[in-house]
């Protein structure tokens, strides 16, 4: 005990640019009647697509939202405020000054190029105009959402990963970047397991940590694809980042520390802080889910998923659920089906999804779920196969309670 108290005392702290705690550039952007988002020619914007860019706003009254092709605009369209979604070099004009250069299939920052399918970047004007929401290939995952990206007015994305954030004026091109590999490499320490590369806070005591962590790990990847109906192959090694504690873990993900994070995963790249085994494994199943199944955005199915998951490893997890939800069943409701970043403001939506979630799979089967799921197509399923809507299950459910 003695020992990680100390370890907790003497923890590093890597400098980071300061935070915009109040998101107030962001604030800013969605102060307006009308967000014109603008996509390139050659692409169209998909209901997902749609719910990526609406639901990064978390706070008050939105904005109503225009979706034109590049090709269509118009004069008039400039005075609205501007945000483009997709590859930014497919775009024919950029509209403003950027901290990026634009390549034939890539974009890059200094000499860097950003080519993978997964390399995304994020800039917001200073005066608040322009926001840029551009990963170099649609069909991935997006970080801007997952990450909850605003406390910086610059963020590149790549390997699942933040590679910088900070500030980088569209006016006077002052820079203050958070270089996060750079400090990455000075604050963990490396370790291996079979599914898993561990990066474990240097102040935190590494090797008894890896030997701890190393069968049960790999042994809870095993039995979750087993219960899932699939193998093991192929799963690429989960990028595991243990931070000595939840203030390290929010500087690095660029959280604002009024929000509590208790982990993070996108892709195969998992965060959390310290040793705390359920949050690791319920980042783990996540990452599982993506890698074999697939990624759904709206929360209450992603996080629904996971928590299932929960049942099926342990019945009595869902009998808990079950509890939490008869006494919050006025969450089942069409906010939790809309999704967006509010999902998180409430605990209670966790169990709740869950829930759901059995409710759908012990009605449709576990195979057809998972078909639906990796289409993210449940609505359609629901619409075409059975004459409903998660609406109309949500209701089914809440009667049954």
């Amino acid at each position: 005990m003695l020992v990680g108290l100390v370890n907790q005392l003497t923890a590093q702290s890597p400098y980071f640019q300061s935070m915009d705690e109040n998101f107030e550039l962001v604030q800013k952007f969605y102060k307006t009647d009308t967000v014109l988002v603008i996509f390139p020619d050659s692409e169209s914007i998909s209901l997902s697509d749609k719910q990526g860019v609406e639901g990064l706003i978390f706070w008050g009254k939105k904005p109503t939202f225009v979706y034109k092709k590049e090709c269509d605009l118009i004069p008039a369209d400039f005075e609205k405020h501007l945000q483009l979604y997709g590859a930014i070099f497919k775009f024919r004009n950029t509209y403003s000054e950027i901290p990026i250069q634009v390549g034939k299939k890539s974009f890059l920052f200094k000499t860097e190029a950003f080519d993978k399918d997964n390399d995304a970047f994020y800039y917001l004007t200073d005066n608040a105009k322009i926001l840029y929401t551009c990963k170099n290939n649609k069909n991935t995952l997006s970080p801007f959402s997952i990450y909850g990206v605003g406390a910086y007015q610059f963020y590149i994305f790549s390997d699942h990963e933040i590679s910088y954030s900070g500030y980088a004026s569209s006016v006077s091109q002052e820079e203050n970047i958070n270089d996060i590999r750079k400090l990455k490499s000075q604050y963990f320490q490396k370790k291996s397991t079979l599914f898993f590369d561990l990066n474990i806070a240097k102040a935190l005591n590494v090797d008894s940590i890896a030997n701890t962590l190393t069968d049960s790990l790999d042994e809870y990847v095993i039995n979750l694809c087993n219960c899932l109906n699939e193998d093991t192959c192929n799963i690429n090694k989960m990028k595991l980042y243990i931070y000595a504690d939840r203030i390290e873990l929010q500087k690095f993900i660029a959280a604002p520390m009024w929000s509590t994070v208790w982990g993070k995963c996108m892709g195969n790249v998992l965060h959390t802080y310290n040793v705390d085994l359920a949050t690791i494994e319920h980042e783990t199943a996540h990452s599982i889910i993506f890698q074999k199944i697939g990624y759904y955005m709206t929360p209450l199915f992603d996080e629904g998923f996971r928590q299932y998951t929960d049942y099926i490893l342990n019945k009595n997890s869902f009998i808990n659920d079950l509890e939490i939800t008869k006494k919050h069943s006025e969450l089942l409701n069409k906010e939790l089906l809309n999704g967006g970043t509010s999902f998180f403001s409430k605990e209670q939506n966790y169990p709740v999804s869950g829930v759901f979630t059995k409710y759908l799979v012990d009605k449709i089967g576990f195979s057809e779920f998972k078909i639906a799921f990796s289409q993210r197509s449940i609505e359609e399923y629901l619409n075409n196969k059975y004459n409903t809507t998660t609406e109309g299950l949500i209701d089914e459910l809440k009667r049954s309670l």
